[in-house]
């Protein structure tokens, strides 16, 4: 596979040097007219595609802002190793010729899971720990080397660290505390809630004992409807939908009495 063409967006970060390099291996070099990003599409697509992984995967994780190099490495290392339907197949496979294995996908770990880091014997001896100090540093993972050898953030030392011993914990990730960083910088994870309007559809179509309560009189039925999220209220395992103007609700106590 020989690329023909490198089209750029006139970046300068491919200025330069990289021009000659381009000629002598005669791939044409274009770029598109300013403020033009649709002349590029596919490469603005999947830029877009990407940033979105990033963002995820960095609210899944709880690291901050400052990690989206690594994130960003890893949304391509992944992306790469899964079906395409433009090609037909796989990236990786196209591209070297070579055919991913079993041992390929089963070094794949969740990013920004907790690692523990072994701390090899001769120095645990030199640092003098006693016999019942961790035998372990404690970190998280951050990207691959190689099939064998990974990288993950050191918390103790507050920097990257390539590692082959490396215990995985992929259910268990780190705390705003386990960073230096500002409150700021990491992204919340979103919660969305079914907006009033949504709920009434999804039980529009069902019965529930509901029916049999007395219903909200004509004049509170002809207000201006909103979309206002609904608040949950959990008692004993059963879900009490309370919206803010409800004039009746039921709530479910010790002895199981009604509250009007």
């Amino acid at each position: 596979m020989k690329i023909k063409k490198l089209r750029v967006d006139g970046g300068g970060e491919y200025k330069g040097d990289l021009t000659p390099v381009l000629k002598s291996l005669g791939i044409r070099y274009e770029h598109t007219p300013p403020r033009t990003p649709e002349c590029n599409g596919k490469a603005e697509r999947i830029n877009r595609t990407l940033n979105n992984t990033v963002r995820a995967m960095l609210a899944h994780s709880h690291l901050p802002s400052s990690f989206w190099p690594y994130a960003m490495k890893m949304a391509t290392y992944l992306r790469n190793r899964l079906p395409n339907s433009a090609i037909d197949g796989v990236p990786y496979e196209r591209w070297t010729g070579k055919s991913l294995q079993r041992q390929d996908l089963e070094v794949l770990k969740p990013f920004g899971c907790i690692v523990w880091d072994q701390i090899p014997q001769q120095d645990r001896k030199r640092q003098r720990l006693n016999k019942l100090a961790d035998q372990g540093t404690r970190g998280c993972f951050v990207g691959y080397i190689s099939s064998t050898t990974y990288l993950y953030w050191n918390f103790q030392r507050q920097e990257v660290v390539h590692s082959h011993n490396l215990s995985f914990h992929e259910i268990e990730f780190p705390q705003r505390s386990d960073f230096n960083e500002p409150d700021d910088a990491f992204k919340p994870f979103p919660i969305l809630w079914p907006t009033t309007s949504q709920a009434n559809d999804d039980y529009s179509g069902t019965d529930s004992e509901d029916d049999d309560l007395p219903q909200p009189s004509t004049a509170s039925s002809q207000q201006p409807h909103t979309t206002t999220p609904i608040h949950r209220t959990i008692y004993d395992e059963i879900v009490v939908e309370k919206p803010p103007h409800t004039i009746l609700s039921i709530e479910f106590g010790p002895l199981g009495r009604f509250n009007t």
